[in-house]
């Protein structure tokens, strides 16, 4: 879910890889996924409509899932 996506490609990489009309169109719906994690995070630690609180709470949640998958106690 958090690995790499094409969308970190650059220039004629995501070109070649997606085609012409996928590049919106894939960019839109991770930006759509990335809100509605934020919002619902934000929403989960009550702290609804605040969405830097969100942002914050899941890159920390990210990196803390990411650390416990490696073995980090």
């Amino acid at each position: 879910m958090y690995g790499p996506s094409v969308l970190t490609l650059s220039g004629c990489s995501i070109h070649h890889a997606l085609g012409p009309n996928k590049t919106d169109e894939q960019f839109e719906k991770e930006v759509a996924r990335v809100y509605s994690a934020v919002k619902n995070t934000a929403q989960e630690f009550h702290a609804r409509g605040d969405l830097y609180t969100g942002a914050t709470i899941t890159g920390f949640l990210r990196v803390a899932n990411a650390m416990m998958s490696q073995g980090a106690d």
